[in-house]
């Protein structure tokens, strides 16, 4: 199959370039079960499919920890010059509140950038329902400066 120009490809071609594809990711699904068999004679099927989803959709960190999640913001730049820090604008940083479990995240500036710590239960030490937007004003958290 050869495509002389871009408006000569028909449903057809499209299709079967789609089924090539998957074909393909099918081979490469079935290899790698193959080698996840031989590392873990233990585990069950269903085990190894779970895994192996877990392992291509969340990275893991060098630390050995898995990343389940991310957290998405807009983020504004500083009009204080001497800062120019990229403000996430976010409302409140509580990843779970419950009686049971309670989880947030501390933004925590780092000269004129920010970083983030996930705190759980009693390390909890700043308030959570305090982020960097309460009724369309924003404050940098690295030199305090406010926009509105």
């Amino acid at each position: 199959m050869s495509l002389r120009n871009r408006s000569s490809a028909t449903i057809l071609d499209l299709f079967l370039s789609y089924l090539v594809i998957i074909s393909l990711k099918y081979v490469l699904d079935c290899f790698r079960l193959k080698m996840v068999k031989s590392e873990y004679k233990h585990e069950t099927f269903a085990n190894k499919v779970a895994k192996l989803r877990v392992e291509v959709s969340h990275p893991t960190e060098p630390d050995g920890s898995i990343v389940f999640g991310y957290v998405w913001a807009k983020t504004v730049k500083c009009i204080n010059p001497a800062c120019g820090a990229e403000i996430p604008l976010i409302r409140q940083t509580w990843l779970a509140k419950k009686a049971s479990r309670k989880i947030a995240y501390k933004i925590i500036p780092r000269g004129n950038e920010i970083d983030f710590e996930i705190r759980e239960g009693k390390e909890i030490d700043f308030d959570p329902e305090r982020g960097t937007v309460a009724r369309a004003k924003v404050v940098c958290s690295c030199c305090n400066s406010g926009l509105s």
